[in-house]
């Protein structure tokens, strides 16, 4: 189990070799996921990672949880790029330049959660071309929903699904290397089947 541990930063640098290998194309894609650490019921008394996770919202489920959020960077062909892990109640827009740093596609799509102005000047400073979809309720949001966009952005969420039937949304582990490593072995598993299945261009 020690050993299991100590692997995160190996299969970390075997990630971001795979990656480096594939041309992931002009386009990445935006998004988290929950990963909560108890059942709802004991989210003001759980005290596993005391200090690292804490209370955030899942909008999905249109409840609160107790845990951390992973936040990560997918290609239309679902290849995962890279993923950063905060406590539950940090928001996507905090996260985003973190996320994409050193990111190789110049178009970065996600969801409504991402709207604002000043992100998406900073995207712009960077040289990136940053898109989400605008509410129904403002102005042009009609033109400027591209339906095309709309259902690129959505297939991280396919993503997800994939992850969360390979245990994602779990971890029996108690310590910050052990949840490291059990991440980057499911990515590490799904970049493989999706390189494998010759989803992403070589």
């Amino acid at each position: 189990t020690r050993r299991i541990k100590q692997m995160g930063p190996v299969l970390q640098v075997i990630r971001q070799g795979l990656s480096s290998w594939t041309n992931p194309g002009s386009v990445t894609i935006i998004d988290s996921y929950p990963l909560p650490l108890c059942q709802y019921v004991r989210n003001l008394h759980a005290s596993v990672f005391a200090g690292y996770a804490d209370l955030g919202y899942n909008a999905t489920k249109k409840q609160y949880f107790y845990g951390f959020k992973v936040h990560m960077v997918a290609t239309p062909g679902v290849l995962i790029l890279n993923y950063v892990v905060t406590p539950a109640s940090v928001s996507d827009v905090k996260v985003a330049l973190t996320v994409t740093q050193d990111c190789p596609c110049p178009n970065i799509l996600a969801d409504v959660g991402y709207i604002s102005k000043d992100l998406r000047t900073a995207f712009a400073q960077r040289g990136y071309t940053f898109w989400t979809p605008y509410q129904s309720n403002m102005k042009e949001a009609k033109e400027h929903n591209n339906p095309v966009l709309k259902r690129t952005r959505r297939l991280i969420e396919m993503t997800f699904s994939k992850l969360t039937a390979a245990g994602s949304e779990h971890t029996c582990t108690r310590s910050l290397a052990g949840l490291r490593a059990q991440i980057e072995s499911i990515i590490m598993a799904h970049n493989l089947r999706i390189l494998g299945n010759g989803n992403v261009t070589n």
